[in-house]
């Protein structure tokens, strides 16, 4: 018996286009079937052989749950409501996103299907640090993660108590990091949606939001963290992933699971060299020396003019075309590694 996709959908050009679509999705296995009306679908569509039906909010009413159609995907004009929030696709959706959902559903369905797993030397994890201070780290991070985004689709995740990133991307972020830690451990294969849905993009990389809340991010635990990570590796397919920390809860296994750590020290800063002792003697402390050979040191100078609302000004600061050629050598360096941290 073939399993097909049923789209039943009065708006004819969407459903082709959301047809066309699947039909070049590899991961999508299943043929679509196109119908403009409940009549049509029920006289032409077997539920035995409906892996999955896609229905216009409309329309859906129309089809008793003894119908047979098990598994739906209701198709709305707009935001659904809270009642369909769950199983709804809002036709506003871009393709991409629409597609990964549409994955989610058949894995849910068809427990054979293989998830969006990735193995995990195929994305880098790249830690930012400043000892003692965060005063350079933002314009470096943005910067960095714009410049890796020309190697490959790029991930940044900012861990600071007071990022300012809300009032530099737009739109604001209208979520938290908060909603991301939520889904773990038990729907960790739900992120790569959730991040398609909440990110913001600089320049060529997406940034999602930080934690909302400073006084909570004292209390998410190390494994927390560690978890976070692990399943962006195993289930997004980035390239790069971009911690911007801070001192915070399991740190140094935090700066275990990089493959490089780039570590910053503010120009001109009479105190950048005492921090940067403390910090490498920490690490001895810790027996993690081995982290000090996948160290990186950078000089930050103070930030020239404007970015620009975009923040693709930040590629014209002086600094920025020294790092375009340092961040080359260093993906291609970890593209040539493929060892796995642990």
């Amino acid at each position: 018996m073939t399993k097909t996709i049923a789209i039943c959908d009065q708006d004819h050009e969407y459903a082709r286009h959301l047809a066309m679509h699947m039909l070049r999705e590899e991961r999508v296995p299943y043929e679509p079937r196109l119908y403009r009306s409940v009549e049509e679908l029920q006289q032409r569509q077997s539920p035995e052989d409906t892996i999955l039906l896609m229905i216009d909010a409309a329309q859906a009413a129309r089809i008793p749950a003894q119908s047979g159609f098990g598994k739906r995907l209701i198709l709305v004009g707009d935001s659904p409501p809270d009642s369909l929030k769950e199983h709804a696709l809002s036709k506003y959706t871009p393709m991409r996103i629409a597609m990964q959902q549409i994955r989610e559903e058949l894995q849910d369905a068809d427990k054979s299907l293989p998830g969006r797993i990735r193995m995990s030397d195929h994305m880098k994890v790249i830690g930012i640090f400043s000892p003692g201070t965060g005063l350079c780290r933002t314009p470096f991070s943005l910067t960095l993660i714009q410049l890796l985004a020309e190697q490959g689709r790029t991930l940044y995740l900012n861990f600071e108590s007071f990022s300012g990133l809300n009032a530099l991307v737009r739109p604001a972020f209208d979520s938290s990091l908060e909603e991301v830690l939520f889904l773990l451990p038990d729907q960790a294969d739900k992120l790569s949606s959730k991040l398609a849905m909440i990110t913001r993009p600089v320049g060529g990389a997406d940034a999602a939001p930080p934690v909302r809340n400073y006084e909570s991010l004292r209390e998410i635990r190390e494994e927390e963290w560690l978890s976070l990570i692990d399943a962006a590796v195993k289930w997004t397919d980035y390239r790069f992933l971009v911690l911007d920390l801070e001192s915070l809860q399991g740190l140094t296994q935090i700066l275990k699971k990089c493959d490089l750590i780039y570590v910053l020290q503010q120009e001109q800063d009479l105190f950048s060299e005492p921090k940067m002792e403390e910090f490498e003697q920490a690490l001895r402390e810790r027996d993690c020396q081995e982290l000090l050979l996948r160290t990186r040191v950078w000089k930050v100078p103070p930030l020239q003019g404007s970015v620009g609302e975009d923040l693709r000004g930040l590629l014209r600061q002086p600094y920025a075309g020294l790092m375009r050629e340092q961040v080359k050598k260093d993906a291609q360096e970890l593209r040539r590694d493929t060892g796995d941290r642990t």
